[in-house]
């Protein structure tokens, strides 16, 4: 909700997403504050927003340290780079790695995760007018209908994802 304070948005939240440093499954290294960085070749997303402090490293760090991908499928190249060494680690919600992985025919089980920020709820926004408001109650009645009726976790099951 922090980042939408210029919108609309719902009380019923969509997902828990949590961001992790994801490394492949055979990769020791593991994070444990900034400085565990020094030596790994992060890739990253243009213009993508993490978690504070490693946005705040990512400004501060230039190639080799950082590799930043761009363009029409930015994260499906960063995982290809991850798979052949390019890079060391790579940032991402994991539900997005999820989807990415078996959307590209990759097993996510190849990945391991080496650090998992804490999750905060993610919610629907909309344009901060009439309109919006009343799409925003829309979507909380749509929302609570489908948890209400199990749907909520089928849809959420589709996609490969877990709670």
């Amino acid at each position: 909700k922090k980042e939408a304070e210029h919108l609309v948005t719902g009380s019923e939240p969509v997902a828990i997403p949590q961001f992790a440093l994801f490394v492949m499954k055979s990769s020791p290294w593991k994070y444990e504050s900034l400085q565990s960085l020094k030596g790994i070749r992060l890739g990253v997303i243009e213009s993508y927003s993490y978690w504070e402090s490693l946005d705040s490293y990512i400004k501060k760090s230039s190639p080799p340290a950082i590799t930043v991908y761009k363009g029409e499928t930015p994260l499906v190249e960063a995982m290809a780079d991850l798979v052949v060494g390019k890079i060391d680690a790579l940032p991402e919600s994991v539900l997005v790695l999820v989807w990415a992985a078996k959307s590209s025919g990759r097993k996510f089980s190849d990945f391991r995760i080496a650090y998992r920020e804490e999750a905060e709820p993610i919610y629907v926004a909309f344009a901060k007018n009439e309109q919006g408001r009343k799409h925003s109650k829309l979507c909380d009645a749509g929302i609570r209908q489908l948890k209400s009726n199990g749907r909520f976790d089928a849809i959420f099951t589709s996609y490969g994802f877990t709670k």
